[in-house]
């Protein structure tokens, strides 16, 4: 989600990119010296102290919150006898961030602009729109939902059909999208899972969803589905996801000891950098100032929650390992793992985040030893379901603010489509659990 606080003036917007560059850098090179891990962490928090004064009222109440907490039961479990490393108190997200802000460098080289003449129409077309806006949102994060939303409205307002068409399909991109925070997270969140796994589950499903939702939306168009256009496209819309997507696929086959948000994180940022050089070499150093400098800061937000996230996080590990969470009889299976997908999206729904609620479960569910591809699918499904239905989630308030729909109208009109995911996933988490040899209880 976009800052929509006021302008801030030069001085602070300089510090927050230049500590998020430092940020990422120090991330990188916490892949070949391991003690700069911790760095990460503390940079992480001086980003956060930065960003704060920038954010909305709100934002500021809740991270404060979370913070608070966090602290408060690190303090407890300390004084309980527990002794964190140095290392483990500053494990605080800096990954996932990171990893956020170098996929954003990617927009440098998307031409979205470059779409072909519409050829189809009717319900392929639909198709087709719909294919093209969760292809790019899946590498390109916000940035595919305003650029293709801009050239749906055609200089009018967003349709709600349209609305809706891009809500879910670029929502569909946690599901199997190493580029997106759910991915990073989940991973996190659930070490040792089978990225390739994820991934192609995760398509599966994504392709199951798509069809699910371009459905209901061609029942909401009614008769005028047969003049759709939708969005054109060119060869050159599909080329660099699928350059990024074999990226990052290579270096964990070649590389596979290191993680896979710090893969996603290199990968964006060689290909962006090459590309750039190919492109016009003299403008690289330029172009990645600019985005530095104005880029990096509108994602705040973000930044600050996972900061947040993460101190909450630590504070849960640090006080579970002074008390003891007994789950008598439970083991983590297939329909746990549903439900558990169930309870991060509702929780959404009420406004927690999905980073939150995920963090607080991995904490408390570590006892049942759950099985970490299982766990972190749940974890994807659940985020990209929850996304296209919480109406005070960053994409729905995104569409709001952008085009004047309503979070409100858009939350409802997407129920239906996802129950129909929820029901949808129970049976691909169930293969899941026959694959990785995980009962259904």
């Amino acid at each position: 989600m976009t800052n929509t606080a006021g302008p801030e003036p030069a001085r602070d917007t300089l510090a927050e990119s230049t500590l998020m560059v430092l940020l990422v850098v120090s991330v990188i090179l916490s892949v070949f010296l391991p003690f700069f891990r911790p760095i990460g962490g503390v940079l992480l928090l001086f980003v956060a102290i930065a960003c704060f004064p920038g954010l909305r009222r709100g934002q500021q109440i809740g991270i404060v919150a979370l913070v608070g907490c966090g602290i408060a039961l690190t303090v407890w479990g300390i004084l309980r006898g527990f002794r964190p490393s140095f290392g483990s108190l500053f494990s605080l997200n800096q990954d996932i961030v990171a990893m956020i802000l170098a996929v954003s460098f990617v927009a440098l080289i998307a031409n979205i602009q470059e779409s072909a003449p519409p050829r189809l129409k009717g319900i392929p077309a639909v198709f087709r729109t719909a294919m093209i806006a969760h292809l790019l949102g899946s590498v390109i994060n916000l940035s595919a939902v305003s650029l293709i939303g801009d050239r749906l409205s055609r200089d009018a307002q967003l349709s709600t059909p349209n609305a809706l068409l891009l809500s879910r399909t670029y929502s569909m991109g946690a599901y199997w999208s190493p580029f997106w925070a759910a991915a990073a997270a989940a991973l996190t969140f659930a070490p040792g899972a089978n990225p390739s796994v994820l991934i192609s589950v995760g398509l599966a499903m994504a392709m199951c969803a798509l069809v699910l939702a371009v459905i209901g939306v061609v029942r909401r168009m009614g008769p005028d589905v047969k003049d759709y256009q939708g969005y054109g496209l060119s060869p050159t819309l599909i080329i660099l996801p699928l350059v990024l997507m074999a990226s990052v696929m290579i270096v964990h086959w070649i590389w596979p000891e290191v993680k896979t948000t710090n893969i996603v994180l290199m990968s964006s940022l060689a290909v962006t950098i090459l590309v750039l050089l190919w492109r016009n070499p003299r403008h690289l150093l330029g172009a990645l100032l600019q985005h530095s400098r104005k880029g990096l800061p509108k994602m705040r937000s973000e930044s600050s929650l996972f900061a947040a996230a993460g101190v909450l996080a630590v504070g849960f590990s640090v006080f579970l390992q002074t008390t003891r969470v007994e789950l008598p009889g439970l083991e983590f299976g297939v329909l746990f793992a549903w439900v558990a997908m169930i309870v991060v999206i509702v929780m959404s729904v009420f406004g927690v985040h999905q980073i939150i609620t995920i963090g607080v479960l991995a904490s408390i569910l570590a006892p049942l030893n759950p099985d970490p591809t299982l766990f972190a699918m749940a974890c994807t499904a659940a985020w990209g379901t929850s996304a296209a239905l919480s109406p005070v989630g960053g994409l729905n308030v995104y569409i709001m603010g952008r085009y004047g729909i309503s979070s409100i109208a858009l939350s409802r009109g997407n129920v239906l489509y996802a129950l129909g995911v929820i029901v949808m996933a129970l049976p691909l988490l169930g293969f899941l659990g026959w694959y990785t040899g995980i009962s259904w209880w």
